[in-house]
């Protein structure tokens, strides 16, 4: 028994050595990001700008893979399915570990992926196309569904945090809603603006121009503070809105495994990513706020927003 610990401890000893040689070495080839949502939309934008700003801290491309579809979900499981080398990453917003609920799975972080830190704070609104939700705030939006039995909403996907805030909105006040799932932000929002859907939670960014344009009108901003894009509309919890807060937050993943001094490497070019004046100053246009935090930060940060959302999914019973 004394030998076999001897040459355990040995192995490991050698072994850490070996680890930290390899990842000396690291990127020797192109990195790739995987995104789990289509192209265009505010998800897809943030990759593709931190990919440019880390291939030149990394010497290597990073290139983006977008894999669309039930909130990044499927995006997630490719990640967790690749080796867990440094060559394989994921832009994971916390949209994607609350649709997990809608699955019914746990989160088992140490299962889906490694933590590498996190980039971005994105306030939320709710905006309605008036020509077919001619609503003002809140209280008007609930008079509309309630005028309107049946009426559709859309979310970026089944399962997203905007398809259970809305869903409990509803239940709590007897209100018949029908909810359209997308693959994404981008297809919900062109859909609100061709007048197919009338309301939608969306990112700020997103709904600037359309609102300046006049396609869009926003009734209230959606996180615990207003958005700086539209400092006159007040919040959901202004409007006496419980439980209707959500922000989005997001950070990049490797997969579950990946060697520490790997990680070290993609957070430190990570961070000089979004501490970098480009990346703040497209954060900022947009109404969110470039914000680097280390793996355990973000880490928490999801098991909370997990957390939250759980007790919500709760309430709002089975999402239809």
């Amino acid at each position: 028994m004394k030998l076999l610990r001897r040459l355990l401890a040995t192995s490991l000893l050698l072994a850490a050595p070996l680890s930290t040689a390899w990842a000396q070495g690291y990127p020797e080839q192109p990195i790739k990001m995987i995104i789990g949502f289509a192209a265009g939309g505010p998800t897809d934008a943030i990759g593709r700008f931190l990919a440019k700003e880390m291939s030149t801290s990394l010497g290597q491309n990073v290139i983006v893979d977008n894999k669309p579809g039930v909130t990044g979900l499927i995006g997630l499981e490719a990640l967790a399915a690749s080796k867990p080398d440094g060559y394989t990453v994921l832009l994971l917003p916390n949209v994607t570990t609350v649709a997990l609920l809608a699955q019914d799975k746990p989160l088992d972080i140490d299962k889906r992926f490694s933590a590498i830190g996190s980039t971005i704070v994105q306030p939320t609104v709710v905006v309605v196309n008036p020509k077919v939700a001619d609503v003002k705030n809140m209280a008007e939006l609930e008079a509309y569904f309630r005028a309107n039995p049946g009426a559709p909403y859309t979310s970026s996907g089944h399962g997203s945090p905007s398809h259970m805030v809305v869903t409990v909105f509803a239940k709590r006040r007897g209100l018949n809603v029908t909810h359209i799932s997308h693959k994404g932000i981008q297809p919900a929002l062109l859909d609100v603006i061709a007048g197919r859907i009338g309301v939608l939670i969306t990112d700020a960014s997103q709904a600037g121009a359309h609102v300046k344009a006049g396609t869009l009108r926003v009734i209230a901003s959606g996180g615990s503070v207003r958005s700086t894009m539209f400092p006159n509309v007040p919040t959901t919890g202004e409007q006496g809105i419980e439980d209707f807060e959500y922000e989005g937050t997001n950070g990049l993943v490797a997969p579950p495994g990946t060697p520490a001094p790997v990680i070290q490497k993609l957070a430190a070019a990570l961070k000089k990513a979004v501490e970098g004046e480009g990346f703040v100053a497209m954060s900022a246009q947009g109404g969110n706020k470039a914000v680097f935090s280390d793996a355990r930060t973000f880490r928490d940060v999801l098991e909370k927003d997990y957390n939250r959302w759980a007790r919500l999914k709760r309430e709002a019973g089975e999402l239809k």
